[in-house]
This record gives C-alpha cells, structure tokens and sequence, in this order.
C-alpha cells in the first residue's frame, strides 16, 4: 500500500491543526444501523469467503504496521456501525471479532452503551449520555475499555442537551460530566445539518435561520414526511445567509451559534482540569507541598453545585465560574511551586 498521501494529511493534521484522533476508513467492511445493513464486500470478493479473508487480513494488517511505525496508532479507531440493537449484535460482534484476528491493535469504536454480547468486541464504547452506567463503565475499565459519549437527537429533559430551546449552559455542563465521569472524548453527529429532504424537496432547501427545526432524513423517509429531531439539532454552525438566495460562489465561512461557543467554552474548562491534574502528578511532594497538593486533588472533583447527576445540574453558569476561578489560582499556586523547586535545584 502507498501511504505518501496519507502520511501528509496526518501530520498536517496533528502537527499543525492539533487533532487528537482520526476516524478510519476501511475500505470493505460491512455497514449498518439499527435500520438497515449490509456485509462486507471488497472487490467482488463477498465477507465470509476465504478470498475475502486474505485480502482484508493483507489489508488491515499493513495499516495496524504502519499506524504503529507512524506513532499515530492509538489516534485511530474503526466505526463502521451506528447504533445497533439487539438484534443487530451478532452481526457486528462477527465483524469486530473479524477485525481483531486480522488487526489486534486497531481500535473497534462502536455508539453503543456495554452490552454482554458484546464484552471483549469493543475497544472503545460510546453510548448516548442517558444509556451511560457508570458502574458499568468502571467494570469494562478494568477490562480494558475505553469510554466516549454523545448526544444528538436524544436524549431531551432532564439531561444535558444541544437542542437551542434548552438552558445555554447545558452544552458546557456536559463537559463537566465529561471529566465527572471519566469520558475520555465526545462524539458530535453533525454540526452543519441544515435542511432536509423529505421536508424540503430539493431544489428547496430549507432556510436554519427562519426554520430552526432539525427534520428527519435518510432511513427511508419519503418525500413530505415530517419526523422532528429538534431546534438546532446537528447544526452547530450556518451557511452564510447569501448562499440562500443566491447560487453564485460564496468564500465567506460559515456562522458560529451561541451553543458552538457554549461548548468551546466547556472544552476550555476541561483543559483546566487536564492542567491542573498534570501539575499534581509532576509536583513534588514535600512536607511544605503536600498540603497543597491534596488541597489541588479535591479540586478536580466537580462540585455537585455544578452537576450531581447526569439529570441534576445547574441551570445557571454562576457555579461553573466559581470552581473554574479556583482550579485557576490552583493552577498558578502549583506553577510557582515547581518554578521555585527548579530554582532551588540549579
């Protein structure tokens, strides 16, 4: 396989963008969702078939090799399946079971919550935040698994939402779960999702600014079929109003929301945390500094003012600002502690 292409774009991406983890495309797998599904295929060569296994085997192998000769191996995972039910599970623990015998070292994300049938198939689970157990979660921990999570057009009230007609601060209250519950990263569906063809027949196109509803799509849906998933559902972002009206080339970017902001700023806020827990692990501890640091520990606890639950949390941002202040000074105090311990040792 040539990778010069490839090689390029990840460390374009890495090095000067900052991403953290890439999603692969393998070329062949079988695909689905609840809704529908289909097995493997590659080159007329069927899943299931020892020509097909050969081929897949060559093909995921030379990619486990080269992601790990890259450095960039635990960056990325496998999602080729969305969000199957019981009766999908068979299917998709045959495919994950597949990926693993050819490429034990590639990452089997799949959105789903854990599930029995599925315990030793997965490598990083990511269910919806109202399917996320966290005794579940420790227990697969300890085996191993890894956790992210998402939320799209569920769950509604009383959990943390996207949806425009919900509390502005709920967006950057889930964060805060986020490293509440030990989630390692989050899933967005779709951040310019703007209009919908069984509501909007092309060449219509519906207008985000005027209709703020997310309508149903795909799976089927036909064309004057009206199925809500709700105000500003996957659409973080908007096309610049004149690429309404007009047809003509637009170079403008698009339009940020109040809710993109919103979780930026929770991203922001979770980089406190991951400061402040680096500082404890590379501080010293002394007679004079362990007082401190224990202090800094409790810091990293989310306050229950701020969330308690996944259901009971704020509806204002005041208890957010609070604990933020103080993991801030926090983060200063330790600085300076390791800035005078350096001094001390030159």
């Amino acid at each position: 396989m040539d990778f010069s292409n490839f090689d390029e774009g990840i460390n374009r991406n890495f090095a000067q963008y900052g991403f953290t983890s890439f999603r692969l495309d393998v070329k062949g797998l079988g695909s689905g969702t609840f809704h529908s599904r289909q097995r493997g295929e590659i080159v007329g060569l069927q899943q299931g078939s020892q020509q097909y296994s050969r081929l897949m085997s060559n093909y995921l192998g030379q990619l486990q090799q080269h992601f790990e000769q890259l450095g960039v191996l635990d960056k990325a995972y496998i999602y080729w399946f969305d969000e199957p039910t019981e009766k999908d599970y068979q299917f998709v623990g045959e495919t994950m079971d597949f990926i693993h015998q050819c490429a034990p070292k590639l990452t089997r994300m799949l959105t789903e919550q854990p599930v029995e049938p599925l315990y030793g198939l997965v490598d990083l689970w990511c269910p919806l935040t109202s399917e996320y157990d966290h005794i579940i979660a420790e227990q697969r921990r300890a085996a191993g698994d890894r956790f992210w999570w998402y939320i799209c057009t569920t769950p509604k009230e009383p959990y943390c939402t996207l949806f425009i007609d919900h509390y502005a601060v709920e967006l950057r209250t889930w964060i805060w779960q986020t490293w509440k519950y030990k989630i390692e990263g989050i899933l967005i569906w779709q951040t310019n999702y703007w209009t919908s063809d069984p509501v909007y027949p092309r060449p219509k196109k519906q207008n985000p600014f005027e209709d703020p509803m997310s309508y149903l799509s795909g799976y089927n849906a036909k064309i004057g079929e009206v199925s809500h998933w709700g105000n500003g559902d996957g659409r973080f972002i908007y096309p610049p109003k004149v690429t309404l009206s007009s047809r003509a080339r637009c170079d403008e970017g698009p339009v940020s929301s109040i809710r993109w902001e919103i979780l930026r700023e929770g991203m922001e806020d979770y980089e406190y945390f991951w400061l402040l827990n680096n500082l404890i692990n590379s501080t010293s501890i002394q007679k004079t500094t362990a007082p401190l640091i224990e202090k800094a520990k409790q810091l990293l606890i989310v306050p229950d003012k701020v969330t308690s639950s996944l259901t009971n949390f704020a509806k204002s941002p005041e208890p957010i600002f609070e604990h933020r202040t103080k993991i801030a000074e926090m983060i200063e105090q330790l600085q300076r502690v390791n800035e005078n311990v350096g001094k001390e040792e030159k």
